[in-house]
């Protein structure tokens, strides 16, 4: 039996792997490095510009045909899953940066954005 193939040069390859948890990482950062909500917003918008490009450019060609019939869900399950994730996210971000803040840490995202990319790379590492 052969192990499935990964066609995403994002997701199978250091290289990807590395700009994945470089973007990971940058997203936590944002609340340390601009306090102003509008630049902030600002800097996730292009973040998250940049990370779309990146998966659009390594997605640009379908190499695996299995993948083409697969269910996928209506709009509002969709976004109400997206949104209840970012709300709740969100909510549990700020309570963990408050808690390292209490603790002395100066830059709480960034030091959860470095954990959660590290640990992003070690389960990639691991599972190769």
């Amino acid at each position: 039996m052969s192990t499935p193939t990964d066609y995403n040069s994002l997701d199978d390859t250091l290289a990807g792997q590395l700009a994945q948890a470089g973007f990971i990482a940058a997203m936590y950062a944002v609340p340390d490095f601009t306090r102003n909500s509008g630049a902030r917003v600002i800097a996730w918008t292009g973040l998250v510009a940049l990370n779309v490009a990146a998966v659009a450019a390594a997605n640009a060609v379908d190499d695996d045909p299995r993948d083409d019939n697969l269910p996928e869900a209506g709009p509002a399950q969709t976004w109400a899953v997206l949104g209840g994730s970012v709300f709740l996210g969100v909510r549990a971000h700020a309570a963990v940066a408050r808690w390292l803040r209490g603790r002395g840490v100066d830059k709480p995202y960034s030091l959860m954005g470095l954990l959660v990319g590290a640990g992003y790379m070690a389960s990639k590492r691991l599972s190769t």
